[in-house]
């Protein structure tokens, strides 16, 4: 019964060109669709209603599939969701749902608030025409209503990276030894700052808007003793990387122009 309704591909979508770097979306009302879409839409509030999908969270690491019916309520009730708009006769979208549901179960494994899901612009028109959807694959975050494209790094881990720092705090605080450790084991430059002055770390948060690309943490005095040997005069900076446990220490003036040529 779902497969009849939902699965469906016409000649139209399997014959339609690839454009640039994704397919060319296709707007206003589809005339291959228009009579299916008279039955299939009392039928999708049937269905919604049976399967709950208006509340439903990320189950078990698998991508959210959305409707024309459920997407804005679904994006209301959940404060952070990154949306896949793709067509099913598009290789480029075919090529990417895997990497998208891979993505998905890391969320899911590692144990991630935000939800990823997917919607299908092809029969889904409405929401595709609304938020203007001029190609798949389109990957939108939309974190309380509000939405940012996403087109960088399109792998698993440039995903999750996005999101996280997308709804991280501009510094994280480090409380236990064991963060400290766990950091040292991803990938990537750290930048964290061992100082009690409040000042210090005020002006330390404020480099963020220009050291974008670099997550930046900061702990006590007390704390910093333990998890860095070197760190002996305070504060200091400790740039962290993966292949660097003990970190480039840094003692000088906290100011944005002094970390850049400290982290370059």
């Amino acid at each position: 019964f779902s497969f009849f309704f939902f699965k469906q591909k016409t000649a139209y979508e399997i014959l339609s060109g690839l454009v640039g770097s994704g397919c060319v979306q296709e707007t206003g009302i589809n005339a291959e669709y228009m009579g299916f879409n008279m039955i299939r839409i009392p039928l999708l509030f049937f269905l919604a209603f049976l399967s709950g999908v208006f509340s439903q969270s990320q189950p078990n690491g698998q991508v959210v599939e959305l409707t024309d019916l459920d997407f804005d309520e679904f994006i209301a009730k959940n404060p952070v969701v990154m949306v896949l708009f793709y067509a099913p006769f598009c290789s480029k979208s075919k090529a990417f749902i895997p990497e998208f549901q891979k993505a998905a179960a890391l969320a899911h494994k590692v144990g991630k608030t935000y939800i990823l899901a997917k919607i299908d612009t092809s029969s889904q028109t409405e929401v595709a025409d609304k938020l203007d959807i001029q190609m798949t694959p389109t990957l939108k975050l939309f974190i309380n209503k509000t939405k940012t494209t996403y087109d960088k790094d399109l792998t698993m881990e440039g995903i999750i990276r996005y999101i996280d720092k997308s709804i991280r705090p501009a510094s994280v605080e480090i409380t236990k030894l064991f963060e400290v450790k766990a950091l040292q084991d991803v990938k990537g430059f750290k930048c964290i700052l061992i100082s009690d002055d409040e000042k210090v770390k005020a002006d330390f948060i404020a480099t963020h808007n220009i050291l974008k690309e670099i997550p930046l943490y900061h702990m006590s005095e007390n704390l910093g003793k333990l998890a860095f040997k070197n760190a002996t005069t305070f504060p200091s900076i400790i740039l962290l990387s993966s292949t660097n446990e003990e970190g480039e220490i840094y003692t000088g003036k906290i100011g944005t122009t002094e970390l850049i040529n400290f982290i370059e």
